[in-house]
């Protein structure tokens, strides 16, 4: 809209008279007001001096008549210039003038006159410019009054530049910001342009407001910087999903150049370009509602497959014209470097520089989902050092930080670009592989792991260190699919590699795992069973074989299980073996035996009741106490009637301390037997150091004593062993006549098993007991006849 200087003809650049009357504005604008205060001074007072009859007083109208002249004759000389400007008939210019300041094409455009006129010394202003500069009224004006407007608007730097236009017309638009009442802002854009037009010589400036262009123009720029500066892929792709234009991010992500993915179809980018029923879901969902959000598996140039979360959105660019869409793809390799920086310090492990348990459980769900998706295998080997807790304590925090160091230098060293390592806490790392097709390479590849483990480290230039490391390791797709469930499997194979030796390797096995899952779960029903009465005792009885005198019985464990039956303790005992829980069964044994001494008593049947205790609790501080506390709590049970039994298969491993445990419950009166005697591996040292009273034989060399010339002269020592020890004697597993004739014949004559009588319920011995018929003594050891008779009651 401006002109250039060389366009201007002479007669446009205002003179110098007209910079002067500019510039000493203010004065004529004095002489007004002056006027017109002067006339409105004369004209009351005419009037006042007409009600009260003074009029035709010299004296005092004289000077009422001098007020009138002096302000017409002020205004009369102002008159000139502003009476044509107000559209005064007699001012031929003013039609012209009036028509530039109501020209209907700057109308239409918005644009806004102000006329500097020389020959009114003042500015004229129409309505557009009046709402463009925020001052208050239209037509002429002084440069005074001008001033204060825009100097109310706070733009001053705006006065300024229109001065300096009527001087010299700016070559450049100018643009201003305008302080609205309501407290908001506008931008003004001015560009002064010289008018000569039907004879007139103004100066005319336009205005322009220019606010939504302004906030155009910052959202264009903020697009423009999100477009390039965003960590998330953009893409802008046509009707037919092609690309049109792509963002940085974009490129990185895919590791593509921006030549060779203009013009692409997007499902190029697709992990499987030939899925057409991806596409078509997405192009269906955008015809309902414009938008669509989701998952998608696209791949890189390099061929690597990753999941993403998408979200295409459509918009019109321009009336009539086709359809395009911006689509972001959001993935971890394309985050912000501040985002990632953080994300690579909250799964760094501060001492290594390896990734930590948050980040070893991220990769995993990651991997894991391209494994489901693509049928691909992985494996996670679980470390930990072997005597790491031993270097602790010795060379202290800081010679044991530097071990884990180096130990994490090994791994690196030893790790593939694929695999990711990671330490979990302590002296434990772990590791997922990638590209292992069976667990037979993860084995190998776990192996290799334990060679470079394996060996002395230098530390500190003088301690040295010898270490070996134990790893676990579980298989995808062999193992669960969760992240957490593949390192706790591999976690619970290295304490299998652990238990087997240390420096090894174990591959977690799945049936294992059940049934060990298995076991926990019945140990935890058994928990619940003590808690709610379902065990129960069942008793075998223990005869002289010779006279048929019953002299006692042992308590055999049983579980009443509500939906099982009746299960026998060698399905649930071994669990417990050594534990906390084996100590409750076991005192919840002797109360029911002392319970049932105390029944058989009262009915005349006062017979002494063996039960077998677990070597752990018999070795523990507490059962002394216990026993002295079970005694006191059934005072009229003679402690003689009790017998404890130990199974001289259990691990006692503190035989001195056992011997002293073992006198102290014979001084309480209990007595004490040596059970299932032949069957562990140190016989011999058992009954030579451990003073049991009775000596049972396992019934695995009683059965086979018809039959085997071996056992029954194995059978017959341990016999004859025993009665020069004076130890009782009882064989266990008596199942017929010929056992019993045979044992007799040894000098056996206590003897329990089926062939007598089954275990049975204390209510069915008790029946069992007033059945029986005790035959009398017989001297001869053929003469057993009563004990077929015995077997059927």
């Amino acid at each position: 809209m401006s002109q250039s200087s060389s366009d201007k003809g002479p007669k446009s650049r205002p003179t110098a008279q007209q910079i002067a009357r500019l510039n000493h504005g203010v004065s004529g604008s004095l002489r007004v007001s002056l006027a017109a205060l002067l006339l409105v001074i004369g004209g009351f007072s005419a009037i006042y001096l007409a009600t009260s009859g003074l009029i035709n007083s010299p004296a005092i109208s004289l000077p009422v008549l001098v007020i009138l002249l002096l302000g017409a004759t002020l205004l009369g000389n102002s008159l000139p210039v502003t009476l044509p400007l107000d559209g005064h008939p007699g001012d031929a210019s003013a039609t012209a003038k009036a028509a530039l300041l109501d020209d209907p094409c700057l109308k239409t455009a918005g644009i806004g006159v102000i006329f500097y006129d020389s020959d009114a010394d003042g500015f004229m202003v129409n309505s557009l410019a009046r709402q463009h500069l925020g001052v208050t009224r239209t037509g002429w004006m002084p440069p005074s009054i001008l001033a204060n407007n825009l100097e109310q608007s706070n733009t001053t730097s705006l006065w300024t530049t229109i001065q300096r236009a009527v001087k010299e017309p700016l070559l450049e638009p100018q643009e201003f910001v305008i302080c609205c009442g309501d407290g908001h802002e506008k931008y003004i854009q001015i560009e002064p342009a010289e008018s000569n037009r039907e004879g007139l010589e103004l100066l005319r400036i336009m205005t322009r407001d220019i606010t939504h262009l302004h906030h155009l123009k910052r959202k264009i720029q903020f697009a423009e910087t999100m477009w390039d500066k965003h960590h998330d892929a953009l893409l802008l792709l046509d009707e037919q999903f092609t690309i049109i234009d792509v963002n940085p991010a974009f490129l990185s992500l895919i590791g593509s150049s921006r030549a060779s993915a203009l013009g692409q179809p997007i499902q190029r980018f697709r992990a499987d370009p030939e899925d057409r029923k991806c596409a078509a879901s997405i192009r269906s969902a955008l015809r309902r509602k414009d938008n669509w959000y989701g998952r998608t598996w696209n791949r890189t140039r390099e061929g690597e497959v990753f999941l993403a979360e998408e979200r295409i959105v459509k918009f019109e660019p321009d009336v009539g014209k086709n359809a395009q869409y911006i689509a972001l793809i959001s993935d971890q390799a394309c985050r912000a470097p501040e985002a990632a920086a953080i994300d690579r310090e909250s799964d760094t492990d501060s001492l290594t520089g390896l990734g930590n348990r948050e980040g070893i459980l991220a990769h995993l769900r990651s991997n894991l989902a391209r494994a489901n998706v693509f049928n691909r295998h992985l494996a996670v080997c679980y470390i930990d050092l072997d005597c790491y807790q031993g270097v602790h304590e010795r060379f202290g925090k800081t010679i044991s930080d530097e071990l884990l160091i180096a130990v994490a230098n090994r791994l690196r060293s030893q790790s593939r670009t694929i695999d990711y390592i990671a330490r979990l806490g302590g002296d434990e790392f772990a590791l997922v592989l990638a590209g292992v097709e069976s667990p037979e390479m993860v084995m190998a590849y776990g192996k290799r792991l334990l060679m470079s483990i394996r060996g002395t480290y230098q530390l500190s230039n003088r301690h040295k260190i010898y270490l070996t490391a134990s790893i676990g390791a579980s298989f995808y797709p062999s193992a669960d699919v969760s992240g957490e469930v593949l390192v706790r499997h591999a976690h619970q194979a290295m304490y299998q590699a652990k238990d087997k030796g240390r420096d090894r390797i174990e591959l977690f096995d799945a049936e294992r795992h059940r049934i060990e899952d298995g076991n926990r779960r019945r140990l935890e029903r058994l928990r619940y069973a003590l808690e709610n009465n379902e065990l129960c005792i069942h008793l075998q009885p223990l005869v002289n074989m010779r006279s048929g005198q019953v002299l006692g019985a042992e308590a055999l464990l049983r579980w009443e299980h509500p939906e099982d039956g009746l299960v026998f303790p060698d399905q649930f005992l071994p669990l417990v073996s050594g534990t906390d829980q084996a100590i409750e069964v076991d005192r919840w044994v002797m109360e029911a035996v002392m319970l049932q001494i105390e029944r058989f008593s009262r009915h005349g049947y006062p017979l002494q009741i063996s039960v077998n205790i677990d070597a752990g609790y018999i070795q523990s501080d507490h059962f002394v106490n216990d026993l002295e506390a079970l005694l006191a709590r059934h005072p009229r049970v003679s402690p003689a009637l009790l017998e404890i039994e130990i199974l001289e298969s259990a691990a006692l491993t503190d035989i001195e301390r056992a011997c002293s445990i073992v006198r102290k419950v014979q001084n309480m009166g209990i007595t004490v037997a040596l059970d299932d005697f032949g069957t562990g591996y140190s016989s011999l040292t058992y009954l030579k150091r451990i003073p049991a009273d009775t000596l049972k034989i396992d019934k695995s060399f009683i059965i086979d004593i018809l039959s085997s010339t071996e056992s029954r002269h194995l059978v017959k020592a341990v016999i004859s062993m025993a009665c020069k020890l004076h130890h009782t004697v009882v064989a266990e597993g008596v199942e017929t006549d010929e056992h019993a004739k045979m044992l007799l014949d040894m000098g056996c004559e206590l003897g329990q098993g089926y062939g007598i009588q089954k275990p049975i319920a204390a209510d069915s011995l008790l029946e069992w007991l007033r059945a029986f018929e005790q035959p009398l003594l017989q001297q001869e050891s053929s003469n057993v006849y009563w004990l077929d008779q015995a077997g059927q009651k």
